[in-house]
């Protein structure tokens, strides 16, 4: 129903015609979402500081009000609506914006409010590119989750993240951009960088490709302003946030379907592989100790990275029962 924003403000402010009755309570009917949404509005309405208004008597007098005057205009239609239980707490509402004009400020802010988006990628899902609103590019990483408007606000441009993602912000001086996690909020103006924060992760890494980045603890943890090369790590069990210098390009080379490492030992390299091919490695205690930088293409099957690896490092591998994998300098395929 293309007007409903209309009929739904003059509902709350009790203007509403026979016709305009017949036709919100048909939305209402529709589908459980319209009724969800009315629901949901309850929520705009308790910034407007009328708490004292929602005493049990008033808010049943004002569903009873509105019930009786909905059977009504039925009656007067000859035909009969489905009343959803939800209609409560529009009564509830109804009390609020009548004792003032503050409700409807609210409720403005509501309709007016935009749809959220969410964007997901699971374990087994390739690297997502995705375009926000303004034009940023977002790719995000497995096991993540991004959350924005379909349409940013007038001030600024705010989206929320858990997991892994790399940014290419517009830049805008007018609005700036902010990533929000459980962990940490990065406020840019357009910038290239790479944030990894998940609620299940001990570390929060942000690292900085071009541009600038302010970084905030979300528990006052520290308040820093990166430059490109730099990365801050904010450890979540002890409230640490430090800087370091790092070749920042190197943490988001994920983005392009590639495994990083960095100083990393074979049991570390195949502690990395466990996590993206969900397999099981085990590595003999005496296998190289060496530690390797480099990268590994992502491929179909942990077989061809393992043979692609083994073309750099030293070691062999075998894939016995219930396809776990050992790793041993001495095997020979």
């Amino acid at each position: 129903m293309d007007n409903i924003e209309e009929l739904l403000l003059k509902y709350f402010n009790g203007e509403c015609s026979k016709d305009d009755w017949r036709k919100i309570n048909l939305w209402l009917s529709e589908s459980e979402n319209n009724a969800r949404e009315l629901f949901l509005m309850e929520e705009a309405f308790h910034s407007g500081n009328n708490k004292h208004l929602y005493s049990s008597d008033n808010v049943e007098k004002a569903r009873i009000r509105l019930y009786r005057e909905i059977e009504k205009q039925d009656r007067s239609q000859n035909r009969s609506f489905r009343i959803y239980p939800i209609l409560r707490y529009a009564a509830m509402i109804i009390i609020i914006l009548t004792f003032g004009t503050m409700g409807t400020t609210y409720l403005v802010r509501y309709l007016s409010r935009t749809k959220e988006v969410v964007v997901s990628v699971s374990d087994n899902e390739s690297v997502k590119e995705v375009q926000l609103p303004d034009g940023t590019k977002v790719w995000l990483n497995h096991s993540t989750i991004l959350k924005y408007p379909e349409s940013f606000g007038k001030d600024n441009r705010g989206v929320a993240l858990n997991g892994e993602a790399y940014f290419e912000v517009k830049k805008d001086k007018s609005k700036p951009f902010i990533v929000s996690s459980d962990a940490m909020q990065i406020k840019v103006l357009g910038t290239i960088f790479n944030l990894k924060s998940s609620k299940y992760d001990r570390l929060a890494e942000v690292a900085l490709i071009e541009g600038s980045v302010e970084v905030k603890g979300n528990r006052d943890e520290g308040h820093i302003v990166l430059t490109p090369g730099q990365k801050a790590e904010l450890d979540l069990k002890n409230g640490r946030l430090v800087v370091k210098q790092v070749n920042a390009k190197y943490d988001a080379v994920w983005k392009d379907n590639l495994i990083p490492f960095e100083k990393a030992t074979i049991s570390q390299i195949a502690n990395t592989l466990e996590h993206f091919y969900k397999v099981r490695i085990v590595v003999s205690p005496n296998t190289d100790k060496n530690t390797y930088s480099g990268v590994i293409r992502k491929r179909g099957s942990i077989d061809s990275v393992l043979n692609s690896l083994k073309n750099a490092i030293p070691f062999s591998y075998k894939i016995g029962s219930s396809n776990t994998i050992y790793i041993n300098s001495s095997y020979k395929k």
